[in-house]
């Protein structure tokens, strides 16, 4: 065998090894990516109209994985994993319709120093109805931001870095949240920008990678 030859007979093991060691959620969260852009969905709510073919063509290797005899048995996790890779992975999700962004335009104001040491919180669409919003309290003191969902109890601990007057940056800690401690792990480091303001709020874009989304940290009274 040549070297040619032989280079390339270790670069198709290389190739087979990697594609062989994707778990199944990371298979069916590609799928599920690749459906919603072909069907052109940009509803959170129409990803049903992937979901349930793409789990049960992916069935039997998720009964195999988890050793179990029925998708019932499957752990509720495991979809809260596909679920988190899905929002980290695909970027076509940031293409959908973020009503934050007009509240964004029509407030022009800008006043970076309104963010200080406090308490705030931020709305969410729920996982498991896109249609009712979940409230997360944020705590800011000195390098600490904490997090407190309100809906499952549980908490979130990221260390704050102020990098200028409008940019900060947040450093994943740890979480006891099945949605966030499979997002992020220990390190991970998410950077913010403040791109309005209100007498009562912050309006903040976060980048990943090239993708960009938005929220409101709306100040406690």
């Amino acid at each position: 065998m040549n070297l040619t030859k032989l280079a390339l007979f270790f670069f198709i093991i290389f190739i087979s090894i990697n594609l062989n060691s994707q778990s199944v959620e990371d298979i069916i969260a590609d799928e599920l990516c690749d459906c919603i852009k072909t069907k052109e969905i940009t509803e959170l709510e129409k990803i049903d109209l992937c979901l349930a073919d793409i789990i049960l063509s992916n069935e039997i290797n998720l009964l195999k994985e988890f050793r179990v005899k029925t998708m019932d048995s499957i752990p509720q996790d495991v979809f809260i994993r596909i679920a988190s890779k899905m929002t980290k992975q695909c970027s076509y999700l940031f293409n959908f319709v973020e009503p934050i962004k007009d509240k964004i335009s029509n407030n022009n104001t800008l006043n970076c120093s309104e963010l200080v040491d406090g308490n705030y919180y931020y709305l969410i669409p729920s996982y498991e109805n896109r249609k009712v919003m979940d409230t997360t309290f944020v705590n800011i003191n000195n390098h600490s931001w904490e997090e407190k969902m309100q809906k499952t109890n549980t908490y979130s601990n990221l260390k704050f870095l102020k990098k200028s007057d409008c940019e900060f940056s947040l450093e994943f800690i740890e979480s006891d949240d099945d949605i966030k401690k499979n997002f992020s792990k220990k390190g991970d480091v998410y950077n913010y920008k403040i791109v309005g303001t209100t007498l009562n709020s912050l309006f903040l874009e976060i980048e990943m990678g090239k993708r960009k989304s938005y929220f409101e940290l709306i100040k406690l009274k």
